[in-house]
């Protein structure tokens, strides 16, 4: 498979700015030091994103749509068993990708991260009333859903990376199971 020259730069700034990330806060990286760690101009890394923000929010999308390609393939059908299988194989990705997701959680950008959260299970939530063969009319009620499942994610998340993922990972496992795959499937239906 061909990569994209450009898709390839842009992975290469992601990379250099989540390195830095690791060095500094966000709010001390500034796109002159980005350009000078990937010994490029500034306008170079211009035609490829407009902000550090937007470097960083596409950093997460990238890591949120591989979670969501673990999803698309694990929930063909929505069952209390899968949903376990599903809350198991994302909380050990996020963990096998410990030192990135430390770093993001805790680099203050806590609001991006939660409308990307958000959006993330807004998105999930779509794909399985797909397969469950459920049609969204109540948008808003859907929101809330997200919001409740974000909201309470988002900060499980937050509190295990604060402690460096110290607390083992099937412990997490078990709170996000909590939600049983019927309790989401019903949610659902009440969207329609």
């Amino acid at each position: 498979m061909l990569i994209n020259p450009s898709e390839e730069r842009q992975r290469h700034i992601k990379s250099a700015f989540l390195e830095m990330l690791e060095e500094k806060p966000f709010s001390e990286i500034t796109m002159k030091a980005l350009a000078d760690k990937l010994q490029m101009t500034r306008q170079n890394i211009y035609r490829y994103y407009s902000s550090r923000e937007q470097i960083f929010a596409d950093f997460v999308e990238d890591e949120l749509d591989s979670i969501f390609n673990i999803v698309e393939q694990v929930a063909p059908e929505l069952t209390d068993s899968n949903w376990n299988d599903l809350v198991d194989l994302g909380i050990n990705l996020i963990y096998q990708n410990k030192r990135s997701v430390c770093v993001v959680m805790s680099c203050g950008q806590d609001e991006t991260m939660y409308k990307l959260t958000k959006s993330f299970i807004r998105r999930c939530l779509g794909h399985l009333a797909r397969i469950q063969g459920i049609t969204i009319r109540d948008t808003v009620y859907l929101d809330i859903v997200a919001s409740q499942l974000a909201g309470g994610g988002f900060y499980m998340l937050k509190a295990w990376t604060e402690n460096n993922m110290n607390t083992p990972p099937e412990k997490i496992a078990n709170i996000y199971k909590s939600f049983s795959g019927n309790l989401i499937q019903q949610l659902l239906q009440e969207c329609e």
